[in-house]
């Protein structure tokens, strides 16, 4: 029973693992497809490729706080691919678009982003 169980996360990892290397490429031109960001602020972008070096995706942005505020928003984010190496490429981001942000305490305040 612990084979089965042992043989089954080896699987799996050796499944995700390969899926990220993949991932970290550029896209062909022309092609739609999904990231996401974690990290101060969560997002889900769904990005079209326009050329080798640069992409524009749409993207809702959400955070919470616990105790503290909500803030979700949506925008679009430009992505300029300075080398087009197969394995990984670095790149310059932007952001521009509009945050909501609610407070447990009571009140709003919605913010302009660029």
């Amino acid at each position: 029973m612990k084979t089965i169980i042992k043989s089954s996360l080896l699987m799996f990892a050796l499944i995700f693992s390969g899926q990220q290397l993949y991932a970290q490429t550029v896209p062909q031109d022309g092609t739609i497809g999904i990231r996401s960001t974690i990290g101060s602020q969560a997002s889900i972008e769904v990005p079209y490729q326009i050329n080798e070096s640069l992409s524009i995706a749409g993207a809702l942005l959400f955070n919470g706080t616990e105790d503290t505020q909500t803030t979700i928003g949506i925008g679009v984010r430009p992505r300029y691919y300075t080398n087009s190496m197969d394995a990984i490429s670095t790149y310059i981001t932007g952001n521009l678009g509009f945050q909501h942000a609610s407070f447990n305490g009571g009140g709003s305040a919605t913010f302009f982003s660029l």
